[in-house]
């Protein structure tokens, strides 16, 4: 993806989020999916920019009591055997 194309991502989000294993999100999170060398990628940090982005701008325009959660799949980084 470019970075206009994650921008855009961004604003279809604020419309109908959807966080879960194996989609978009969850890719972007995963040191296995994820081999961008952006601020997008790399670190664990940087794997969360999307995410925190998301947030950040799905709350600004969602005041409470607007509820947003997300969900994370532990398992996904976990070693072979080791998740839960």
């Amino acid at each position: 993806m470019t970075v206009e194309e994650i921008d855009n991502v961004v604003e279809l989000f604020k419309h109908a989020a959807h966080v879960a294993h194996g989609f978009l999100l969850s890719q972007f999170l995963s040191p296995y999916t994820n081999r961008r060398t952006d601020d997008y990628g790399g670190t664990p940090e940087k794997r969360m920019t999307l995410l925190k982005r998301l947030v950040t701008e799905i709350r600004a325009e969602h005041s409470a009591p607007f509820c947003l959660g997300v969900k994370l799949n532990s398992a996904d980084y976990m070693e072979v055997g080791q998740g839960l």
